[in-house]
């Protein structure tokens, strides 16, 4: 199919909001792709401030030389035909297949679509962001991230966390992110640090962000990123979000150094 012919079957497609069928669906549907997903690193950026955290995660990474995409980027035609027929094909393979699962909706398919061309362009890290509730279920939940983060109140977080495998590095930023103190030390990130170990990285503990001189600094497990210069009308706490999802993800097999954190955060407050 040519790009116009795949735009005009995905309008075709029903639209329903996203449930647990439509979830198995892609999963399922990417095995039967091979699993585009596998081929770059994965973040899922959830809850408010979903969209700059992202903004500064992706400035960042780029900065240190991983090509980073997000769902939503352009997709040039030549590339949107080939990923837009492979997701096709596997509609009406999943529904030969498994019938039980229901048929592909439009959001199905074009999110395997997306993760498809992300595959084919060779990004090194992709980024799967929703600002919508924690608890809000998700087309993305299929995707296994390598990284997750999520901003929101702590119970959700702590839902959240429990459905995540142990060892996968993960950000959390609540409302309340000061630094908890004594016997006050909040219950979410004590559940959860038992269990993740150093994985967890909790606003207020193992990264944390404050005003110098006209620009921030932000300080992730112990090391410190002083003289950034985000934009002003950004939430501190979600820049330094931003910064803490980079290096989690760098951990992952991306070089980085601290000029190049300066660079992105930069870059992201330009844009």
């Amino acid at each position: 199919m040519d790009a116009a012919l795949v735009r005009a079957f995905l309008a075709a497609a029903d639209d329903p909001p996203p449930d647990l069928a439509g979830v198995a669906r892609v999963r399922a549907g990417l095995e039967i792709l091979g699993r585009p997903d596998i081929r770059y690193l994965v973040a899922t950026i959830r809850g408010s401030g979903a969209a700059t955290i992202a903004r500064y995660a992706r400035a960042i990474l780029d900065a240190a030389g991983a090509s980073t995409g997000m769902l939503g980027d352009p997709i040039r035609d030549e590339l949107f035909a080939l990923a837009g027929t492979e997701a096709a094909s596997t509609g009406y393979s999943l529904g030969a297949s498994r019938p039980e699962l229901g048929e592909c909706s439009r959001g199905d398919l074009t999110l395997l679509l997306e993760l498809t061309a992300l595959a084919a362009a060779n990004r090194r890290v992709v980024l799967l962001v929703d600002g919508g509730p924690i608890v809000a279920p998700l087309l993305l939940d299929a995707i296994a991230a390598d990284v997750s983060v999520f901003s929101g109140p702590e119970d959700d977080i702590t839902g959240a966390l429990v459905k995540l495998p142990a060892g996968r590095p993960v950000v959390v930023l609540p409302p309340d992110p000061s630094p908890p103190s004594g016997a006050d030390d909040r219950a979410m990130p004590d559940a959860a640090a038992t269990e993740r170990g150093p994985a967890l990285l909790r606003a207020g503990r193992e990264f944390s962000v404050e005003q110098r001189d006209g620009a921030i600094a932000v300080t992730v497990a112990g090391e410190t990123y002083d003289g950034l210069r985000s934009a002003a009308v950004d939430d501190p706490w979600h820049v330094a979000a931003g910064v803490a999802t980079a290096l989690a993800i760098a951990l992952l097999g991306v070089r980085m150094r601290p000029e190049w954190v300066a660079r992105g955060v930069s870059a992201a407050a330009a844009e």
